[in-house]
Formats: structure tokens, C-alpha cells, sequence
């Protein structure tokens, strides 16, 4: 288990550190076939944040990312900490205002889309927006918002990792904006720090005792604390090899499960009564 000194409780430097532990090993593969060991996490972060500095993101700059499960959600993410941001994941079925409300608060930098989630923002008056691009995973093609320019997340791995443009945040600094889900009102933005998200795996890790011998089926969608910070980070942090599905279905789950080798899971909610009743 990494267990890092106060000083260093970021996820870059867990990433850092893994990928100088165990190199080449494997460490998430995803459902269309990608996949990612610990060193190339760190080494493809370290040019997606090369990347953003190119378009000028930098310290306590917002990249906002409405995207599903994928190496590309999670590649955003490490480079945008590389560059001492804030990386602001929101719900994938947001849409309308609920959207709006969220893409105004944070008010990016930069925003990262799925092709396929693309749509969802001709729902919304992205009026004054101040952000620069949009980067598009999947179709290269897929349309900016307006007052943006287009880029392929593809190109932002292209390039070289440039030294000067990877940043180390500090424990205290903020890592992620993470919505709540506003049944009391409009969502407000949770600020959290590395030092939090790293103890959410750090926790979670230790109270199921996961180990490198472990393999995780991670299902829940990675906008969410659950799936990014106590299964994927927790993975991270005890060296262990986890799948990531696209995103959670009750019909094939238990096929997923066995078919990826998973020793654990996480549920939530009512996950486990939809498996219960497609298991019947």
C-alpha cells in the first residue's frame, strides 16, 4: 500500500510514485479496448499537461469534463493537476439548466466532451463563456462550442512532455470541483483538495485490504467520488489492476464481472436489487 508522507498527499505524486514502483505493469484497461499501466498514466499526463499549458491553463484554472468512463477522462484529469488546475467532472445526463448552471459556476478554462454527450450543450446559452477550446474525445470532428475553438483529445497526446509545464500541487491545493446533486436547490461546487481525494482511496483501500493481488470491475461513472476517488484511486494507491466498464448495466454485469477476472466490486444504492432481480 502507498502510504505517502503528509507533504506529498496529491494525486500526482501517487501517480508519480506508482509509476516509479511498478513501471509497466498493467493498471486499468477499458472497455473499448484501451488501457493504461502505471508508468504510462504518468507519462501520458505529463503531455496532456504540456498540452494545456499550450492553450494556457494554469494554476487554479477549471477544465470541465462532461465525459463517460474512458482513458481519455482520466488522462484530462492527472494532466490537469500537472498543471496545478482544478478538474471539474459533472454528470453526464446534466442538461438545459441543470447544464448551464454548472458550466457557468465553474466558469472553465477549457471543456472536454464526449462526441456522443456534445449535443447536450446546444441546450444551453453558453453566452460569455470564457472558455478557450473544446476538446472532443472520440469523432475529431465533433463541433465546438460556440466562441471556442476545436481540438481532438488525440492531440493533445502528439506533442512532447515538456519539463517546464508540469507543475507539483501542493497538498492543500484544490484538485477537484465535484457537484452535489441539488435536491435542495442549485448544485453547489465542492472544493476538494488532493490531500482529501487522496485519503478517499487511501481509506477505502485500506478498510478492504487491497492488495496487488486484487483485481477491481469498476463500473459507476467516474464523474463520482465512489468510482474515481475510493475504487479508482484506491486501486492506484494498492498497486491493484481494475477494469473500467463503460458504465453500469444490471443485464450483463455479472457476464463483466467474470469475464474481467474481478476479485471486487462496488455497488450502490440500488445497483445491487437490479443484479438481484436480472440474477432471478
Amino acid at each position: 500500500m502507498l502510504d505517502l508522507p503528509r507533504q506529498s498527499w496529491t494525486l500526482v505524486e501517487a501517480v508519480r510514485e506508482q509509476a516509479r514502483r511498478l513501471g509497466e505493469r498493467p493498471f486499468l484497461t477499458f472497455a473499448d479496448g484501451a488501457s493504461l499501466t502505471f508508468a504510462r498514466l504518468d507519462r501520458d499526463s505529463d503531455r496532456v499537461a504540456s498540452a494545456l499549458a499550450e492553450l494556457g491553463v494554469g494554476p487554479g484554472h477549471r477544465v470541465l469534463a462532461l465525459a463517460r468512463n474512458s482513458a481519455a477522462f482520466l488522462l484530462a484529469m492527472l494532466g490537469t493537476h500537472k498543471r496545478r488546475a482544478v478538474f471539474t467532472p459533472i454528470n453526464t445526463e446534466l442538461k438545459g439548466a441543470f447544464l448551464e448552471h454548472q458550466l457557468r459556476n465553474s466558469d472553465p478554462s477549457v471543456v472536454l466532451v464526449d462526441d456522443e454527450l456534445r449535443p447536450a450543450f446546444d441546450t444551453v446559452d453558453v453566452a460569455g463563456l470564457g472558455a478557450s477550446h473544446t476538446i472532443s474525445i472520440g469523432d475529431p470532428d465533433t463541433p465546438a462550442l460556440p466562441g471556442t475553438r476545436a481540438l481532438p483529445f488525440d492531440a493533445l497526446l502528439e506533442g512532447p512532455a515538456e519539463p517546464g509545464a508540469v507543475l507539483a500541487p501542493a497538498t492543500q491545493d484544490v484538485g477537484l470541483i465535484m457537484y452535489t446533486s441539488g435536491t435542495a436547490g442549485p448544485s453547489k461546487g465542492v472544493l476538494m483538495p488532493h490531500g482529501h481525494c487522496y485519503l478517499f482511496g487511501l481509506g477505502m483501500a485500506r478498510a478492504i485490504a487491497l492488495s496487488s493481488e486484487d483485481r477491481y470491475y469498476i463500473c459507476m461513472p467516474l464523474f463520482h467520488a465512489n468510482a474515481l476517488l475510493m475504487q479508482v484511486v484506491g486501486c492506484l494507491l494498492a498497486g491493484a489492476p481494475a477494469h473500467v466498464a463503460r458504465r453500469f448495466s444490471a443485464s450483463t454485469w455479472l457476464e463483466e464481472v467474470r469475464a474481467s477476472g474481478a476479485t471486487v466490486t462496488n455497488a450502490l444504492g440500488v445497483m445491487p436489487e437490479f443484479i438481484w432481480n436480472f440474477s432471478e
